[in-house]
């Protein structure tokens, strides 16, 4: 057995039912995605009926899913299509989602390939050089699009941003950000021969190289960068929404309840984001001084779990945006017997209008 198991008992266990988890909500969240395409492009799955309540009961909670950038507004065709918010959503999704099957494998194979009986040499394995790429590499493309979308929500406390408006602008610009960052911090230090076996898990390996150490160094400094923008666009947001949901409170506005829900689930996010990389940061610098301490072992196991869930709890607060996905396909138009409001009906049904195009009819 492995040293590393021997110090850690059931880690690759708690690893693996965690990356399992992401996985599985992962996959339904790349499905729903897809299914709202179809029902944006092709008017699938939407029944002519609630398409008709959309047409006439859009007001202002369209407004503002339009303005959190969960819908996009063409306005010469006047139509509906998903949101630069959703895509941000979707490329996210993806990265937990290879990101947790590279972590999947990793672990199952582990034992037999990486962690070759006698060999305490792992800087020379391929596969764990393969796997610490793979591990970066997805951990931080999930922390440039958590990044892209919190600066989104961000900016949706100012309707005047171009970026409400220019969602192909800002997608490209989503696009660069991820490339650049992942093609600097983790493609180049690939082909330095600068991963390896770390403590308990492949990324950047041991070592004295003072290479290794400044491409390490970067990467960290990278993620806490991205962190500490999260954290500071999560205060803006969260100040001037408090306010206007104290304003909305007051006046008893109808959408009051609506943007309360939204805010609440677009913050989990960021917190998860930082959570989980506290988690994993941590660690690494309990382990260069206290590797044996009781609580460096607690933290490598909150880390082992917290980084491998990560995508399960983001794929949840995903679904809720994309809820009307399924109610439109499973739900009929009719109000229910508690005398639903019909607008906020709209709400469920439609996070994602397929169209907008009366005029056409």
């Amino acid at each position: 057995m492995p040293k590393e198991q021997e110090e850690y008992p059931n880690l690759n266990l708690l690893k693996e039912i965690a990356a399992s988890t992401t996985i599985f909500f992962c996959f339904i969240l790349i499905i729903t995605y897809f299914i709202s395409f179809l029902q944006v492009k092709f008017k699938i799955l939407v029944k002519e009926d609630i398409t008709k309540e959309i047409r006439t009961t859009r007001y202002s909670h369209s407004s503002f899913l339009e303005q959190s950038g969960l819908q996009a507004k063409d306005e010469d065709k006047q139509t509906k299509k998903i949101g630069l918010g959703s895509h941000y959503m979707f490329y996210l999704i993806l990265s937990h989602f290879f990101g947790g099957i590279a972590e999947l494998i990793y672990i199952i194979i582990g034992d037999e390939s990486i962690y070759k009986k006698g060999n305490e040499n792992h800087k020379e394995n391929f596969e764990c050089q393969l796997f610490g790429f793979f591990h970066n590499f997805f951990d931080l493309s999930s922390v440039c699009w958590t990044t892209m979308l919190t600066y989104l929500f961000y900016k949706s406390t100012n309707l005047s941003s171009e970026i409400l408006y220019k969602d192909n602008k800002y997608l490209f610009i989503g696009f660069l950000y991820w490339f650049l960052m992942c093609g600097v911090f983790c493609v180049i230090p690939l082909f330095q021969n600068c991963y390896g076996f770390a403590s308990t898990y492949c990324a950047f390996r041991k070592g004295d190289d003072i290479k290794i150490k400044i491409w390490s160094s970067s990467f960290i400094f990278i993620v806490l960068f991205n962190s500490v923008f999260n954290i500071i666009c999560l205060f803006k947001t969260t100040i001037f929404y408090s306010k206007k949901l104290k304003l909305m409170k007051s006046q008893d506005n109808k959408e009051y309840k609506l943007v309360y829900v939204y805010v609440k689930v677009f913050q989990i996010f960021p917190v998860v984001l930082v959570i989980t990389r506290l988690l994993k940061l941590i660690p690494v610098l309990l382990l260069k001084s206290f590797e044996h301490s009781i609580i460096t072992k607690v933290f490598v196991y909150l880390n082992g779990f917290g980084f491998n869930i990560n995508g399960a709890l983001n794929s949840l607060a995903c679904i809720y945006f994309f809820r009307g996905v399924f109610w439109c396909c499973c739900s009929s138009s009719k109000t229910n017997e508690e005398g639903e409001d019909k607008s906020d009906n709209l709400v469920k049904t439609n996070l994602y209008e397929s169209a907008d195009n009366s005029n056409e009819n």
